[in-house]
């Protein structure tokens, strides 16, 4: 490998809230865990969809980071896409492979994504997956943390229109 950095393109829905993640490149296929006991695996257009409930429902509950990961990678190794799926459609956002896989929360918008890894830090992305800033959090729970990351991505679609009316023409 060259040193270039894997991005994969998917809805921004698709990832919003996402606990754990993971993604088959080959397959085009990504599944994702919010928190229910349930997964749900995309194509990466998000135009195909499957539902896998890796444990009975009256069994969820503590589980480990390990865990989950295990059923996530279990359930998109099981999946069946069908062999074609459709283009990526317009609204997307670029997501780093590596990092969305590691990530503990992800929040994302059609303006770009967060991700907080489980430190003491979010990292902040436009949609087109460029990184604009790490940005220092205190220790939290899971909801204060995923507010943040919402209003981060909130301040940046405000700068980034605060930007576009200034960078627009004087008619």
């Amino acid at each position: 490998m060259n040193g270039a950095v894997a991005t994969i393109r998917v809805p921004p829905a698709i990832v919003d809230k996402a606990l754990a993640v993971a993604i088959d490149e080959e397959r085009g296929t990504i599944a994702v865990w919010k928190g229910r006991g349930r997964i749900d695996i995309y194509d990466l257009s998000g135009t195909w969809h499957e539902i896998s409930h890796p444990y009975p429902r009256h069994e969820e509950g503590l589980w480990s980071r390990d865990d989950v990961m295990r059923f996530v990678a279990e359930a998109l190794a099981g999946a069946e896409p069908p062999p074609i799926y459709k283009e990526v459609p317009e609204s997307t956002v670029a997501l780093d492979v590596a990092a969305v896989c590691r990530a503990q929360l992800i929040r994302a918008t059609a303006l770009g994504s967060a991700m907080w890894q489980g430190g003491e830090s979010i990292d902040v992305y436009s949609a087109s997956g460029s990184s604009l800033r790490s940005v220092r959090v205190p220790p939290s729970d899971l909801v204060t943390i995923s507010q943040l990351m919402n209003d981060l991505l909130e301040l940046c679609e405000l700068l980034l229109d605060q930007h576009a009316a200034h960078a627009a023409p004087m008619v």
